[in-house]
């Protein structure tokens, strides 16, 4: 798995993301929009602005651009995980360490609105906006959070699925 990257917002709070192209294409996951830009932390040391290009409201995905070239970068997956499915997941749980997560798929939602898929993996803090990919290292989701049904019911961790990120992009 390529380390993700990291943006941070003026206000310092980070998540983690996901390059999808050599020249500088991320999708990362945050629901409200950042008017202040986005600075980028690659794996490298490199802190680079980044411009938004798309947010989808209904997934909660962004789409930000950087200017660099030549970047480690995953791959789309040829098709969507399913129930079952071997996973891993990556983020990073502050602005220098990064952790990994080994799992499955435990459900596919199709509601109407939006999909999600349920993963039975553990997640740590800022893991929303890492990327989950298959046993091939092609990206199958983004991770979208962690919910609980009631409070006294476990929390649950999502992904957004490929075709959620195929349509943003």
């Amino acid at each position: 798995i390529h380390p993700p990257v990291r943006h941070l917002s003026p206000e310092l709070s980070l998540s983690s993301g996901v390059l999808l192209s050599d020249d500088g294409l991320i999708v990362a996951f945050g629901r409200e929009q950042n008017d202040g830009g986005y600075t980028v932390l690659l794996d490298d040391g490199r802190s680079l602005p980044a411009r938004l290009l798309v947010v989808d409201r209904r997934t909660g995905l962004l789409l930000l651009k950087i200017d660099a070239h030549d970047l480690p970068h995953l791959s789309l997956a040829g098709a969507e995980a399913e129930p079952g499915d071997q996973v891993f997941a990556a983020y990073c749980t502050d602005r220098r360490e990064r952790a990994a997560a080994q799992g499955m798929v435990a459900a596919y939602h199709r509601p109407a609105w939006v999909s999600s898929l349920q993963l039975d993996l553990t997640l740590g803090p800022m893991s929303t906006g890492g990327p989950v990919v298959d046993g091939e290292g092609h990206l199958v989701g983004i991770i979208s959070g962690r919910h609980a049904r009631s409070p006294t019911e476990p929390l649950e961790n999502f992904a957004t699925p490929l075709d959620a990120v195929q349509a943003l992009l």
